[in-house]
């Protein structure tokens, strides 16, 4: 039978679950093992560094549900546009003009979540996105 190290006592169920401490059970080292300083940590873009303050869900939810009326409302207006492109005797102009005011909405609205972990960017683009809608409302009314 097996001997534990003492040679006369049999091992307890902690060292048959430990590997020896030899050099063919070591783990080789992970190839980039390297880890930066705190002052070597990005200020910005990818994960958040230390030097920033991290992502409130109050402020989250809250750009989500502007996100959400901007979207709603957005619908509404792209069905009446629709209806305006449908019927007889609407301007010319309107069709480009009202793709690009969709699109540019859209776009700000893409760009205020990837940049969600700022301070006031988001803001200043669901702003705009906000803005754009209004002035689709006002090109679809005249249209």
């Amino acid at each position: 039978m097996g001997r534990g190290p003492a040679g006369g006592t049999p091992p307890t169920w902690g060292q048959l679950q430990t590997p020896p401490h030899s050099a063919a059970y070591a783990r080789p080292a992970p190839p980039h093992s390297y880890q930066p300083d705190d002052d070597e940590l990005p200020l910005f873009g990818g994960a958040l560094s230390a030097k920033e303050s991290p992502l409130r869900m109050r402020h989250l939810m809250a750009l989500c549900a502007w996100a959400a009326g901007v979207t709603v409302l957005g619908l509404f207006v792209g069905f009446w546009a629709m209806l305006k492109l449908m019927s007889y005797g609407t301007a010319g102009w309107f069709e480009p003009i009202i793709v690009l005011t969709g699109l540019s909405g859209i776009a700000l609205a893409i760009a205020s979540f990837i940049t969600a972990d700022r301070d006031k960017i988001p803001w200043i683009l669901m702003g705009g996105s906000t803005g754009v809608l209004i002035l689709a409302i006002a090109l679809t009314a005249a249209a």
